[in-house]
């Protein structure tokens, strides 16, 4: 049996399977007996698309209301106080996602705040129906989700770096075929035991409320900061540069100080 596989299309746009079909058996290359493998919802950005103040805003999580209080679902449970404490109510929502539109008062950003109804490890194919939608390039995306390397309460926010092992993370970034977007990583504490089957008990254990208490005093407040720099300076984080930076200042002390010691 001849075997295709199909995994390149038009610039920013999702192809159904039905229409790439229809296109091989018009150009003759396929018969009934060929099977076609296709790579879905591949995304490829087109920089004409960037467009400044306009942010797509998704919290990562398990289905709502059956996984609400999941430590999973820190992500979305982010979206839900953002959108309770901005009293946000144009509603958007599709079949498979949660959507939410708003403008920032202070920077006239506007935002689409995003909750995929889906389970955490097919996000990608959720998240990047609302990007194709709304015409939008993947740096337009802040993506919230939980983090375990990360103190409870405390928020990492960073333009680089990989899923480590978030399957969230994972799925957006297989779907997008990058990982060219900003993650908010919220620190939900970890267990003691590094025991894969204790690990993904306590992530997928709901959150006891003092814990709730100690994210929403801190990490909310820090996370709403951060977005305002980002809302007012057009999109343009300095995670990865302030990463950079920091980087080599500490590779030309270390320099430095060789330098001194072969003086000495």
């Amino acid at each position: 049996m001849n075997k295709i596989t199909i995994s390149s299309i038009k610039e920013s746009e999702v192809i159904k399977e039905s229409e790439i079909i229809k296109v091989i058996k018009e150009s003759n290359t396929i018969n009934d007996n060929t099977e076609i493998l296709i790579k879905e919802n591949i995304y490829v950005p087109s920089k004409a698309e960037i467009i400044p103040n306009k942010f797509i805003l998704c919290g990562l999580g398990n289905p709502e209301p059956s996984y609400r209080n999941q430590r999973h679902n820190i992500g979305k449970i982010f979206i839900n106080y953002y959108i309770e404490k901005h009293n946000i109510s144009i509603n958007k929502s599709t079949k498979q996602n949660d959507i939410l539109e708003h403008e920032d008062p202070k920077s006239k950003s506007s935002l689409v705040l995003v909750k995929p109804n889906c389970f955490m490890n097919v996000s990608g194919l959720n998240i990047i129906e609302a990007v194709n939608d709304y015409k939008l390039d993947i740096s337009n995306l802040i993506v919230f989700c939980d983090d375990l390397e990360t103190e409870l309460g405390k928020v990492k926010i960073s333009l680089v770096g990989g899923d480590r092992g978030h399957n969230g993370l994972k799925s957006i970034n297989d779907t997008f075929c990058s990982n060219d977007y900003l993650k908010v990583k919220i620190g939900v504490g970890r267990p003691t035991s590094h025991n894969p089957k204790v690990v993904s008990d306590f992530v997928l254990g709901s959150i006891p409320l003092k814990d709730l208490e100690v994210i929403k005093t801190n990490a909310f407040p820090r996370i709403e900061k951060e977005l305002d720099k980002l809302f007012k300076n057009n999109g343009n984080s300095n995670s990865k540069n302030s990463n950079s930076k920091k980087s080599n200042e500490k590779k030309n002390k270390k320099k430095s100080n060789e330098d001194s010691n072969k003086k000495g």
